[in-house]
């Protein structure tokens, strides 16, 4: 079995690399890549808050981080192969998930 090489693909852009480590990794590069993303952005505002008032609002950092993470996930949506209907509804679940946890505490 032979392993899928740059120069069996055509690199265009950014996109086309991330198609091929989304290949190579067998679907697993742009969800870890994204859980990732959405567990930095979520840590980032929630210490950003706890430095400026004091304590940290977890229901405002799990909204952001949610609606951030599915802009990114729009984005790479755009490319064909990169997000597949299983991470991209996952990442809608996340933003809703957090949405409804910020109208419920404020």
């Amino acid at each position: 079995m032979t392993y899928p090489t740059l120069s069996n693909y055509t690199i265009h852009g950014m996109d086309d690399v991330f198609v091929y480590f989304n290949t190579v990794t067998n679907n697993t590069f742009i969800p870890s890549f994204l859980f990732s993303f959405y567990i930095i952005i979520l840590l980032t505002i929630f210490y950003a808050e706890m430095r400026r008032t004091g304590q940290g609002n977890i229901p405002v950092c799990l909204a952001a981080s949610g609606f951030l993470t599915l802009l990114i996930a729009i984005i790479m949506r755009l490319a064909p192969g990169l997000v597949d209907t299983v991470t991209f509804g996952v990442t809608i679940g996340l933003a809703v998930l957090g949405a409804i946890a910020l109208f419920f505490t404020e």
